[in-house]
């Protein structure tokens, strides 16, 4: 890294202990989307189910539930380099402890002995799916191109952020849905 210019691989950075680079910025949500899409695929081609079938969710519910996991590491890992926008609360960590008992509750509809009730399964997966997604694209993705293009106006953080997180959507084509 040139100190004198604050370049590093054509990557500007003004201190690379305090703000997050371009390249972890980006490259986050693009591993996320394409391990969704992964499953999605892995899921429709292993178990033979569509996104609209009744058991996909009980199929799906693992990747779901790693996808959190990892989703909140990296926010654990990031979160001093990505400030919250001006004007927001900071927010502690320990509101996130209601993910264990979530998680628990999850290990018995997933277990292959067995026939169990998916009954639970869509609240459980759509905790895990939402507090994957806002943690990836709104806390880190949305939060890291405010700090990064250091803008007033969230305009473009807005649709950058909200485009990332159509492509995400998109890629339910790889568990059968139709287009």
């Amino acid at each position: 890294m040139n100190n004198e210019t604050g370049r590093h691989s054509g990557i500007i950075i003004k201190d690379m202990n305090k703000e997050i680079t371009w390249k972890a910025l980006i490259l986050c949500p693009i591993i996320y989307i394409a391990a969704m899409g992964t499953a999605n695929y892995y899921t429709h081609r292993r178990y033979n189910v569509s996104y609209s079938d009744p058991l996909y969710l009980k199929y799906m519910l693992p990747f779901f539930a790693v996808l959190c996991v990892a989703a909140m590491i990296m926010w654990v890992i990031f979160k001093k380099k990505i400030r919250p926008p001006k004007g927001t609360k900071k927010m502690p960590v320990y509101y996130l402890i209601y993910f264990i008992p979530l998680a628990v509750a999850a290990v018995p509809a997933v277990m292959p002995q067995g026939e169990h009730s998916v009954e639970g399964i869509p609240v459980i997966a759509a905790v895990f799916v939402g507090i994957a997604e806002e943690m990836m694209f709104r806390r880190f993705l949305f939060a890291g191109l405010i700090q990064k293009m250091s803008l007033y106006d969230y305009k473009w953080p807005l649709f950058l952020s909200a485009g990332f997180f159509a492509v995400l959507h998109s890629v339910n084509v790889f568990a059968g849905m139709d287009t």
